[in-house]
């Protein structure tokens, strides 16, 4: 018997620091299984080790990623702060001389604060301990509002 509606499937957006939820997602997403024993190496495993197992790569292209969007985001302050700089300094040319501009555009660029890099793949590395405790705590609590634990 064939369904005369189409099924409407909810998809949740999880990151890798939602931890066993967010492997268990790939599995389901990726992986073709009978069972939900499929999704585990061993009984008392976790969706990581198995997701890991499957796409060992992962880590190289997560990476990879990584990088490309550190250098993306890293550009893109660095562009605003020189157009930023750029306006204060024509803005301050009418009343400063010209070396006490350079001066200043000087100081302020050796101002310039980059981003440091989340590291997102210490998920993926973390001690079976800390990411069993991580992926309960994410699991039960979710995100805090800023205003109280859901």
């Amino acid at each position: 018997m064939f369904r005369s509606k189409e099924i409407i499937i909810r998809h949740r957006f999880l990151r890798i620091e939602d931890g066993e939820l967010f492997f268990y997602q790939q599995l389901l997403l990726n992986v073709p299984a009978k069972s939900e024993a499929d999704y585990k190496i061993t009984p008392d495993g976790t969706y990581r080790e198995k997701f890991l197992s499957l796409y060992w790569d992962y880590v190289n292209t997560l990476e990879d990623q990584l990088a490309s969007t550190h250098e993306i985001r890293i550009s893109r302050l660095n562009n605003q702060f020189v157009e930023m700089l750029d306006r204060l300094i024509h803005s301050l040319t009418v009343q400063l001389p010209n070396n006490l501009s350079r001066i200043i555009e000087n100081q302020m660029n050796n101002l310039k604060i980059l981003p440091c890099l989340y590291p997102q793949r210490a998920m993926l590395e973390l001690p079976a301990d800390q990411y069993h405790a991580i992926s309960t705590i994410n699991m039960y609590m979710e995100k805090n509002d800023g205003v109280k634990w859901p």
